[in-house]
C-alpha cells in the first residue's frame, strides 16, 4: 500500500487487515522494509488512533522501548540492550542510528503536519495538516527547505485547538491546510495575530483551511475537544 503496489479495489480491505493485525498484537509486527511506513499507511487509510497507538508504545518491541533503556539513536534490533543495560549477547549489534527503521518522517508530516504537496514536490508548495492523537497536547516541528524554514505548531488549551504557520516567502503561493474541528467542519477560525506580510485571504474548504499568499506567520483557532484523540 505505501508502495502502490496493490489495485485500488483491494487496498480498504488491505488496510482493514493491517489494523486489525495491529489491534490483535498491540505492537509491530512489520518487517525490516515494512516498519517505517507502518503508521503512513495507516493514518493514511483512517487508522489513526491505531498509529499513535503504536507511536506510544513503550514495550519491546518499539520505537520508545530503546529510548526508556537509554538510547539516542535507532538500533538495529528492536533489543538491543534489554532490561539492565546489558546486551543480548549475539555478537555484532549496531547502535547507531539506523534510519531505515526511523519513525522521524510520520512524526514531521502527520504529527507536526508539514507536508509535502504531491503535485509539487520539493516544498515549493507547502502542506500544513498536522493529525492530532495519541493523547498528545501539543507538537511542533520546523525544516529548513531549499526555499526557508517551514514551521508548524500545535497545542490544545481549554479544549481549543490553535495551530502557528509559518512558510517562507520563497515559497510559491500555495494554499495551506489547516485542518477543522472533525465535528464543526463549517466553524471558521479565528486569527488573533496579524496576517504575514504577502498573505491575501483565506477561506474554508471542505475539512481544511486554505490561506492564498506567501505567509511569513499566520494562527489558526478553534475549538478543538474533536482533534484531541487518545
Amino acid at each position: 500500500m505505501a508502495f502502490d503496489l496493490l489495485p485500488d479495489s483491494q487496498r480498504a480491505a488491505a488496510a482493514r487487515r493491517l489494523a486489525q493485525d495491529v489491534d490483535r498484537f498491540k505492537h509491530i509486527t512489520t518487517g525490516f522494509l515494512g516498519t517505517p511506513v507502518i503508521c503512513q499507511v495507516l493514518s493514511d487509510y483512517g487508522y489513526l488512533d491505531q498509529a499513535y497507538m503504536l507511536l506510544n508504545r513503550k514495550d519491546y518491541p518499539s520505537w520508545l522501548y530503546p529510548i526508556t533503556r537509554g538510547a539516542t539513536t535507532i538500533w538495529e534490533r528492536w533489543d538491543g540492550i534489554k532490561v539492565g543495560r546489558q546486551l543480548p549477547g549475539r555478537g555484532h549489534e549496531l547502535l547507531q542510528p539506523l534510519c531505515v527503521r526511523a519513525i522521524g518522517q510520520w512524526l514531521y508530516g502527520v504529527v507536526a503536519g508539514i507536508d509535502l504537496d504531491p503535485e509539487q514536490p520539493g516544498y515549493r508548495h507547502v502542506l500544513i495538516r498536522p493529525q492530532p492523537g495519541g493523547g498528545l497536547s501539543f507538537a511542533k516541528a520546523s525544516l529548513d527547505s531549499m526555499f526557508g524554514t517551514i514551521r508548524s505548531a500545535w497545542q490544545v488549551n481549554d479544549g481549543r485547538m490553535q495551530i502557528d504557520v509559518a512558510i517562507p516567502p520563497n515559497a510559491s503561493p500555495r494554499p495551506s491546510h489547516c485542518p477543522m474541528p472533525r465535528d464543526r467542519p463549517s466553524q471558521r477560525p479565528a486569527s488573533p495575530c496579524p496576517r504575514g506580510k504577502g498573505s491575501r485571504r483565506s477561506r474554508r474548504g471542505g475539512q481544511a483551511v486554505l490561506v492564498a499568499g506567501r505567509i511569513r506567520g499566520y494562527r489558526f483557532e478553534y475549538p478543538g475537544r474533536a482533534v484531541i484523540r487518545r
